[in-house]
C-alpha cells in the first residue's frame, strides 16, 4: 500500500521471464517387442517436443543403435531458448520367445545291419537360435542301434529358455543271408549195402543274427548219386543255399576169365561176359542192375556207335547181365559179328562204367 501525493511521481518497469520448461510426447512410453538377433533393431515412435515460447524444439536420446535382449530405459531430454530443460523416458523390452531350429543331415536312415546292435552314423545336427547363434543339441540316440526302427529325439534349448524338438528315424534292416563256412564236401564212397547211412560230415553257416540248418538228406542212402540241399536261414528270414553230391558205388572187383583186356577170341562162338562187383566190406553185390554194350574199333582204336549184340542164352534178356553164382554173367553171340577190335561196357546203376578191349578173329 502506498499513497500516491502530488509532490510524488513513479515510473514502472515490467520484465518478462521463461521459467517453463519443454513438454516432451512420447507416442510409444512402452514398447515390447521380438528379438530378432543378438541385438535388435526397434522402432521407437514418434517423440517430439513443444515449447510455449519456442513451439517445436529439438529432442535428443541415449537411445542405442539396436537393443540387447531384455529392458532398456531412453531418456528424452528437450532444452528451449531460455535454457529450461526437461526429460522423458520410454522403456524398450526385448523379448526372446523364439526357439532355436534343428537342422537334421539326414533325417531318415536306413542302413544294413552290422552286428546285433549296429553303430550308426548319424550324420550332422545343429541347433540355432537368433540370439544364441550356434547351441548345444542332445539326444536320446542310443550307442548301437537294434533291427528296425528306433526314432532319435534331438532337444535344443536357447538361454532364454525356448525349446525345440526334432526326431531322426533310425531304421536297422537286415538282408544279409548266411554263408555256409565250411561248405558240405561232396562225398564218394564204397556202399555197404543197398541202403546205406552216411556221415554228411561238419556243415555250418555263420551270420549276425541267430542261424537253424536244414537239408532234404534221406535216413538212408540208395545206391548211386543223392543230392542234398543245405538251406541255413537266419531268424529274419534271410536265407541261402549250398549242396552236397553223395555218391555210393559198389567195389568193381573185376572181369572173370576167360574174359580180359586185350583178349583174343574166335568169332561164331559164345563169348562169356562176366564181372564180380562187392560191397565195402567185401560181401558180393548181388542185385545190381548192369547192361552191356559194344563198340567196334577203328584202327586207330577209337570206337563207334554201338552195335547190337544179342546173347545165345534164352536166360539173358537183352542186354542185361544176370547173377549167377558168384558173378553177373552174359552170353554174348558172335556169330553175327565180323573179326576186328571191339570195346566191351559195363554199366551199373550206380552210375559207373567199366570197359575192356577185346579181339575177334
Amino acid at each position: 500500500f502506498y499513497q500516491r501525493t502530488a509532490e510524488t511521481n513513479y515510473n514502472a518497469i515490467l520484465v518478462a521471464v521463461d521459467t517453463t520448461p519443454p513438454e516432451i510426447s512420447i507416442a510409444i512410453p512402452l514398447i515390447t517387442t521380438e528379438a530378432t538377433g543378438v541385438n535388435t533393431v526397434v522402432d521407437l515412435g514418434n517423440v517430439t517436443a513443444t515449447d510455449l515460447i519456442d513451439g517445436e524444439v529439438d529432442v535428443s536420446s541415449d537411445a542405442p543403435l539396436a537393443f540387447p535382449l531384455g529392458t532398456t530405459v531412453v531418456t528424452y531430454t528437450a532444452t528451449d531458448s531460455s535454457g529450461n530443460s526437461t526429460t522423458a523416458t520410454q522403456s524398450v523390452i526385448v523379448i526372446d520367445t523364439s526357439p532355436p531350429e534343428i537342422s537334421i543331415a539326414i533325417p531318415l536312415i536306413i542302413t544294413e545291419a552290422t552286428a546285433v546292435n549296429s553303430i550308426v552314423e548319424l550324420g550332422n545336427v545343429i541347433a540355432t537360435d537368433l540370439v544364441d547363434g550356434v547351441i548345444n543339441v542332445n539326444s536320446d540316440a542310443p550307442l548301437a542301434f537294434t533291427l528296425g526302427n528306433t526314432v532319435v529325439t534331438y532337444t535344443a534349448t536357447d538361454s532364454s529358455g525356448n525349446t525345440t524338438i526334432a526326431t531322426q528315424s533310425v531304421t536297422v534292416i537286415d538282408t544279409t543271408a548266411p554263408e555256409f563256412n565250411p561248405l558240405p564236401e561232396d562225398i564218394d564212397i564204397i556202399a555197404n549195402d543197398e541202403l546205406n547211412i552216411v556221415n554228411l560230415g561238419q556243415v555250418q553257416a555263420t551270420d549276425i543274427f541267430a542261424v537253424s540248418l536244414t537239408n532234404n538228406a534221406p535216413a538212408v542212402f540208395p545206391v548211386g548219386t543223392t543230392v542234398v540241399t543245405w538251406i541255413a536261414t537266419d531268424v529274419n528270414g534271410n536265407s541261402s543255399t549250398v549242396t552236397q553230391t553223395v555218391t555210393l558205388t559198389y567195389q568193381f572187383v573185376g572181369f572173370v576169365s576167360p574174359l580180359y583186356d586185350g583178349g583174343i577170341y574166335k568169332v561164331n562162338r559164345t563169348l562169356p561176359i562176366k564181372f564180380q562187383l562187392a560191397y565195402a566190406d567185401g560181401s558180393p553185390v548181388t542185385t545190381a542192375d548192369a547192361t552191356l554194350s559194344l563198340e567196334h574199333l577203328n584202327n586207330e582204336g577209337v570206337g563207334g556207335e554201338d552195335i547190337d549184340i544179342s546173347s545165345s542164352s534164352d536166360a539173358d534178356s537183352g542186354n542185361a547181365l544176370r547173377y549167377v553164382g558168384n558173378h553177373y554173367t552174359y552170353n554174348l553171340n558172335t556169330s553175327n559179328m565180323s573179326k576186328g577190335n571191339y570195346r566191351l561196357f559195363v554199366y551199373l546203376n550206380d552210375g559207373k562204367s567199366y570197359s575192356i578191349d577185346i579181339v575177334l578173329k
